[in-house]
């Protein structure tokens, strides 16, 4: 047997050591970032967190919660069967994590500590068809290190969950596209089943699933038609495994398959009409806003996905990782996929879900294209690098050298935002934690049916009180009739939300007398 050179084994080696560096890496950093963290976000983690916990109910299904999160559906009484709006798949995970470890923050916290350390390895593995194998190496680092996928994964949330199977479904697109070979039966079948499970994380998986119809029409003109059906009803029908189940359990429990709270989300101007009691938000109230406004929310939505999503994401400017992804999709088939994808995602979400996206719904869901778009930024920097010492592009060792200074310089910028960034947000989950640790307190010696509140699933996972949502942008006759269909007890405010607490601080109110003000939040009384 002849002797393997020295540098092949090197490759190889690294080829195997790589990905278990990286994920090793990705996870100690978010593990220690996590121990910092005891106390979840407001708001949505902690109903994912209370899902999971009703999991262990007598109809698990069911999701029973003492949380009124929006009142569309107008359910009877605080306590119901839930998950009305909210995707499952988090609270599934979080539940099975406190099945197999016990009732701890940190349990629920360990499902998106191992989704985001995935990332840095789907990085990599994008990332080995179009780079030297070092900086395939940088750009998962550069990955692992991001402080905004750090603080994502320490969270029991969705957003890493979401970003851990929607890469690899790019992944697989990206690099079977346009074959005819067997791709159309399990592998196919698998596409769709990640599609499905991508779903029941958040609803943005649309469009991965707009992706691949996409291209299935392009590829339908020039491979063999048969096999394209066949591959399309296979993709179909492994979206419909997860999906199909959860779509009968919300029409048999609610009688609709996807919230009417989801469909409000499209002709909204303001977020807190989402939780209107009465006053209505809908096809009609959107035209009514007049086309300057409808534009108007829209570009301002783009605009701060651009700035406060995307440029906060990678540094030192979004700007490169898209033109980077851009070249690469107009070089390469497989980074079509992921380009298209990431495009969609950019443009869906601010243009169509305007609000929503505005109040982090693209800031949740960008996980999922970062691993494509750091990719991006190392290629468009190492050949630019290239060109500028007046390198050919042929000749990748060359430009490596004249790229280290910069990708070092790259690397140590992550290496010193993470921790600086991390600070920042420990102090505010610390913050928060001292807060509803106080209201828990003062709940215990002022017991209430129900009470009123503008974060009802932190409060409802503080404290275990039956929380509903104050209806913010509405009066004070409305806020009296929610409280008298819920029996609340109190209104508690933690900060501004809509006309509140303008409206009970105001000499109008003579019906909600202020009963308690602690500085960082307030408490008026129901007669």
């Amino acid at each position: 047997m002849g002797n393997v050179p020295n540098s092949k084994l090197q490759t190889q080696s690294l080829k195997l050591v790589s990905p278990l560096l990286l994920f090793g890496l990705a996870f100690a950093i978010r593990l220690v970032y996590a121990l910092q963290i005891n106390f979840p976000p407001l708001d949505d983690p902690a109903y994912y967190i209370q899902a999971a916990r009703s999991l262990s109910g007598p109809r698990p299904l069911d999701f029973e919660l003492s949380i009124i999160w929006n009142f569309h559906p107008l359910f009877d009484n605080v306590r119901h069967p839930a998950m009305e709006f909210w995707m499952p798949l988090s609270s599934f995970l979080i539940g099975f994590s406190t099945w197999l470890f016990g009732d701890h923050f940190f349990t629920a916290q360990l499902p998106s500590l191992i989704a985001g350390a995935l990332l840095p390895v789907y990085t990599w593995y994008f990332a080995r068809r179009f780079l030297p194998a070092g900086l395939s190496l940088v750009a998962g680092l550069l990955v692992a290190l991001n402080p905004l996928l750090a603080y994502q994964s320490a969270l029991p949330d969705s957003s890493m969950l979401y970003a851990a199977l929607v890469c690899p479904a790019l992944l697989m697109l990206g690099s079977l596209r346009g074959k005819a070979e067997r791709w159309f039966l399990g592998r196919a079948l698998a596409f769709g089943w990640l599609v499905g499970l991508a779903y029941l994380a958040r609803t943005p998986a649309v469009f991965l699933a707009l992706t691949y119809f996409g291209f299935w029409i392009l590829d339908f003109r020039w491979i063999n038609r048969k096999s394209k059906i066949l591959e399309l009803l296979m993709v179909i029908l492994g979206m419909a495994l997860p999906v199909g189940g959860w779509s009968l359990r919300n029409f048999l429990l609610f009688g609709f398959i996807s919230s009417p709270a989801g469909t409000q989300t499209l002709f909204l101007f303001d977020y807190q009409d989402l939780f209107n009691y009465q006053t209505p938000v809908n096809f009609a109230t959107w035209l009514e806003g007049g086309l300057g406004k409808i534009i108007g929310i829209r570009l301002e939505a783009l605009g701060s996905a651009w700035r406060n999503v995307l440029d906060v994401l990678l540094p030192p400017s979004a700007l490169i990782a898209g033109v980077g992804l851009g070249w690469l999709a107009w070089l390469d088939r497989a980074a079509r996929s992921a380009a298209l994808y990431s495009l969609l995602l950019f443009l869906g979400l601010p243009l169509i879900f305007a609000v929503a996206s505005l109040n982090g719904s693209y800031y949740h869901s960008v996980g999922s294209a970062a691993p494509f778009l750091v990719v991006g930024e190392v290629f468009l920097l190492w050949r630019g690098v290239g060109w500028l010492n007046g390198l050919r592009t042929n000749h990748p060792a060359k430009a490596r050298k004249g790229s280290q200074v910069l990708f070092g310089i790259l690397v140590l910028l992550h290496a010193v935002l993470l921790p600086l960034n991390a600070g920042a947000a420990i102090a505010v989950h610390r913050q928060d934690e001292l807060l509803y640790g106080r209201i828990k307190n003062w709940l215990a010696e002022h017991p209430a049916p129900a009470v009123i509140t503008n974060q009802p699933s932190t409060l409802n996972y503080s404290s275990g009180q039956p929380a509903v949502r104050l209806p913010a942008n509405e009066d004070l006759a409305t806020l009296q009739r929610v409280a008298a269909k819920y029996n609340a007890r109190y209104i508690i405010l933690t900060e501004q939300a809509g006309r509140y607490p303008g409206l009970l601080e105001s000499p109008n109110n003579t019906h909600f007398p202020l009963v308690y003000q602690g500085g960082d939040f307030e408490i008026f009384a129901v007669p």
